[in-house]
């Protein structure tokens, strides 16, 4: 017949952990993915990529608007005046803050290192934010210059 093995208990032990940690590692993979598995993620990303696509170009017009479509302030047949408002920022002291075009949304800000770090998305203009805090009747607000 066969040999004989000797094992001690320690030995012995080793060998069933072995074999029961390799059998749970090969029952907890996951099973391999069918083709039709495969073809929806492939959709669901297609569609993800089309979404952000449409988001930047949404985003892209929107700047456009904010820079040179609105005029930040109401028809004059209306009565004219500004559609913008003075912010400050309270938590940053040395701020000049922003105006924000209450119909476009465009934050206008001037030109600065420290603003252009901490709010990137701000439309960025020395002069630009000079004529509108001008037309912005707000005490205690300071030009740019």
């Amino acid at each position: 017949m066969g040999k004989e093995i000797t094992l001690d208990v320690d030995k012995l032990q080793q060998i069933i952990a072995g074999t029961v940690a390799a059998t749970v590692a090969e029952m907890r993979k996951p099973e391999p993915m069918t083709a039709q598995q495969k073809a929806d993620i492939e959709q669901k990303q297609a569609e993800r990529l089309e979404t952000g696509r449409g988001i930047t170009e949404k985003k892209r017009n929107e700047r456009f608007v904010q820079e040179h479509i609105c005029t930040h302030e109401h028809q004059k047949s209306a009565g004219g005046g500004s559609h913008c408002v003075w912010v400050r920022d309270n938590d940053i002291p040395t701020s000049a803050g922003f105006i924000l075009c209450m119909r476009c949304q465009g934050r206008f800000r001037p030109d600065t290192p420290l603003m252009r770090r901490l709010d990137p998305n701000a439309i960025f203009d020395d002069a630009k934010f000079n004529t509108l805090m001008q037309d912005c009747v707000t005490t205690g607000a300071e030009m740019f210059g």
